[in-house]
């Protein structure tokens, strides 16, 4: 038993893609011979160090014990991905942190909505088709004339994606991933700015509305530049997010003499929730400007210094998780589905702390309100 126990935890952690020192290091041990004898069946595993490794590896204890089957290592889709980063733990992070929501909805009895947007029957074949299926989108979406101030809350709500947000340092700046067990799920580095969210979250919409027509070599060839699959996915984003029609609206309110101030440009950019950068880019397409222009203003100061200061109060930090999923645990904390020492688990927090983190997403466990449905 104690090797079987120890060729799981080995496993567990060269999926992690940590080192024998690093795990060492961070569970306590004095010496890394230590971990190498569990590992080898030479040493019994304790209770707290059992604990600490289903932390540090992000897998159930009834994975690292071999009661529950080893599951295929699902395919994970990075934007902006830094492969000399710690981009393996994420990923076991990430599906911890789907498996974990997808657990709640079961427990709490939601049954969430199905992805049924299917757009792509084949591989775009140009950049035409891209903006076409980008407007289809929006349409069937109903995002209306500023599609980035919806998008996250109507995947979330009305196809059933789940919006993640985690700290992912700089090893990219969003992750898609889409299985069978637990459904799509975009995950944006909650390090990014608020106004680069949006376009993260439309720009790996397109791969999940791709999923099955590449093959993750298509998205990250090695050791070459941006695939044609990332070149749709950014032209995808750039069109949902920003509608000709309404976009041309906006311009004509602030064009004065075929001229366009560097304030104005930053004010649509917000008022569109996107970049100015993306905005900019947007209005080479539309042949507003041309990329010599654009790349000027990339790198004026000015133009710089106006963003950064009309930006100031955009910025906010998202919660430490997922609206949605600390919902989900508290539903389940309400009607004793779980304990609090399972919800502060849950949420990564100390069991102390649980009313103040509650507050922030203003909810009260004192509480709990209903309404009576009124049927005929």
């Amino acid at each position: 038993m104690l090797k079987e126990i120890g060729t799981y935890l080995r496993q567990a952690r060269k999926d992690t893609g940590l080192s024998l020192r690093e795990v060492t290091q961070r569970i306590g041990f004095d010496n890394y011979q230590t971990l190498s004898s569990i590992e080898n069946g030479k040493r019994e595993v304790k209770a707290w160090e059992l604990a600490k490794f289903s932390d540090i590896y992000h897998k159930s204890f009834e994975y690292l014990l071999g009661i529950e089957a080893a599951k295929p290592r699902p395919t994970f889709l990075w934007r902006n991905r830094n492969i000399e980063k710690n981009v393996k733990e994420i990923e076991c992070k990430i599906e911890k942190y789907c498996e974990d929501y997808h657990n709640l909805e079961k427990l709490a009895g939601i049954n969430p909505s199905s992805f049924n947007l299917c757009l792509f029957k084949g591989k775009p074949k140009d950049y035409d088709e891209v903006a076409d299926k980008a407007r289809d989108a929006c349409k069937i979406l109903g995002l209306g004339s500023r599609p980035a101030l919806s998008l996250a809350d109507v995947l979330e709500q009305e196809q059933g994606v789940k919006i993640l947000y985690l700290d992912m340092g700089d090893s990219g700046s969003a992750v898609s991933n889409f299985n069978d067990k637990t459904g799509p799920a975009i995950i944006i580095n909650k390090r990014e700015a608020p106004w680069r969210r949006n376009y993260d979250i439309a720009h790996e919409l397109f791969h999940i509305l791709t999923w099955t027509l590449y093959d993750i070599k298509e998205v990250h060839p090695v050791g070459k530049e941006k695939s044609k699959a990332e070149q749709f996915s950014d032209y995808f984003a750039s069109i949902l997010l920003l509608p000709e029609d309404s976009l041309a609206k906006e311009l004509e309110r602030h064009i004065v003499k075929r001229k366009l101030p560097f304030s104005a440009c930053v004010s649509i950019a917000r008022e569109f929730g996107v970049s100015t950068i993306a905005l900019l880019w947007r209005l080479v397409n539309l042949r507003y400007l041309s990329k010599n222009k654009v790349q000027e203003l990339q790198d004026a100061d000015k133009l710089t210094a106006i963003d950064r200061k009309q930006r100031q109060e955009d910025w906010h930090t998202p919660p430490p998780k997922s609206p949605n999923f600390v919902a989900l645990a508290f539903i389940c904390l309400q009607q004793g589905l779980i304990s609090r020492g399972r919800f502060a688990e849950l949420v990564e927090i100390n069991r102390s702390d649980i009313s103040e983190f509650l507050e922030m997403y203003g909810l009260d466990e004192t509480r709990e309100d209903v309404a009576e449905i009124i049927t005929s």
